[in-house]
C-alpha cells in the first residue's frame, strides 16, 4: 500500500530531493486543501494486491524504479521545469516558508 505520504517520500528519493512535509492547517487561511490538492478525487491510499489477484498481474518494475525511468525520460526530453508551481502554490510555501 502506498498513502500519499509515501508517494511524496519515494517520488523525493528518487529525485534525490529532500522532503519537507508541513500541515498548512490554518496556516493557509481561506484556502482550503480540497481546493487545490491534485488528487482531491481519488482515494489517497492505493493497495494493488486485489487487481494482481485478479488478473494474474505484476509489475514488471518495483515502483521506485518506474518512477525513476519516468524521471529520465522527462529529463531527457527536458519536460521538467524548476518551481513551476501555480499562484496557489507559491502562495502557500511562501506562507510556510
Amino acid at each position: 500500500m502506498v498513502t500519499s505520504a509515501g508517494l511524496t517520500v519515494l517520488l523525493a528519493r528518487v529525485a534525490g530531493r529532500e522532503v519537507k512535509m508541513h500541515c498548512v492547517g490554518s496556516a493557509a487561511g481561506e484556502r482550503r486543501p480540497r481546493a487545490w490538492f491534485p488528487f482531491r478525487n481519488i482515494d489517497c491510499a492505493v493497495d494493488p494486491s486485489r487487481f494482481m489477484n485478479a488478473y494474474g498481474w505484476s509489475p514488471a518494475a518495483p515502483l521506485e524504479q518506474r518512477f525513476a525511468d519516468v524521471l529520465s525520460a522527462l529529463e531527457r526530453r527536458g519536460a521538467l521545469a524548476q518551481n513551476d508551481w501555480t499562484p496557489l502554490e507559491a502562495d502557500l510555501l511562501e506562507i510556510l516558508s
